[in-house]
Formats: structure tokens, sequence, C-alpha cells
């Protein structure tokens, strides 16, 4: 009776957790410290300060902004889109790496939000395209997949 309840159990929370996967390198508990720490601050301070800490930290508060935080911290793609190269270098890896769809649409967000802020040229990288183009007709969730469809539409427009 016990192991049909942990079973249950297990499922149940699965099942009520499917739409709130974390990126694989980043825990519930950074998540529940940046909920206590980073995102307690004022909205102004959070957009601030996020260009001082380094790449992997930036994206662990970007990533627990939008799969953590309710509502979702969407406004952090501006700063983080806005270093432009080196965050574009940093999030093609990820994206490479990944196969979690809300990953690939965060990471998808920001890049669109690169091109919408010429701190980037999305467009003009072949092989950034090449992955967001098969990472995104990868997600296995038919409402994520149209969505970052959309998402990479805008990418492919010329602007």
């Amino acid at each position: 009776m016990k192991a049909i309840w942990r079973l249950s159990a297990f499922w149940l929370l699965s099942f009520a957790c499917s739409g709130c996967a974390l990126a694989e390198e980043i825990d519930r508990s950074t998540c529940k410290t940046l909920a206590r720490t980073y995102f307690a601050k004022p909205l102004r301070q959070t957009v601030v300060g996020l260009a001082e800490k380094p790449l992997s930290e930036q994206y662990a508060i970007y990533i627990c902004g939008n799969q953590y935080m309710h509502p979702p911290a969407l406004h952090l793609a501006a700063p983080f889109a806005a270093e432009g190269a080196p965050v574009a270098t940093f999030l093609h890896e990820k994206l490479a790496a990944t196969s979690d769809d809300l990953v690939i649409r965060d990471i998808v967000r920001v890049f669109v939000e690169m091109q919408r802020q010429h701190s980037y040229d999305i467009q003009s990288d072949r092989r950034l395209m090449a992955v967001i183009r098969a990472k995104s007709a990868a997600i296995s969730s038919q409402y994520w997949r149209e969505y970052v469809g959309t998402l990479v539409f805008r990418l492919e427009e010329r602007q």
C-alpha cells in the first residue's frame, strides 16, 4: 500500500510540476535563494545589477526569474540581451546543450531581444540560427513549439 501511495505521489508531483522544469544545471534551491535575495530587491535594482554579475549567474537569474518566479521576470531579457556577443556565445552553448522546452523558449526570447536592440546580429550568425531552428522544431509541447516558432519567425524577418 505504501509503495502504491509513493508511486501515486510521485506521478502527481511530476504531473503538477511538468510545466515548471528548470534548466538542468539550475536546481530549485538556487531559485529559492534568488527569490529570497535577488528578486526581493526593488525592480530597478534587479535590472541595473544584472550586467555586473558573471554570465553564469546572470543566466541562473534569468532562468529562475522566468521559470520559478511568478509573475515571470520577462523584463530581464532586455539587460541580458544588451550585452551582445558574449551573451550570444554563452547562450548558443546553453541552447545547443539543452532539450528542455522552457529553456529553449527563454533563450530564444533573449535572442529576439538582441535582434531588436541590434546588440548582436542573430540573422547573420548562420550556425546559431541553425541551432535555434533545430531546437525550436524539437520542442515537445505543441503550445511552446508554436510560440517559439513565432519568435524564430521574428528573428528571420529582415528589419
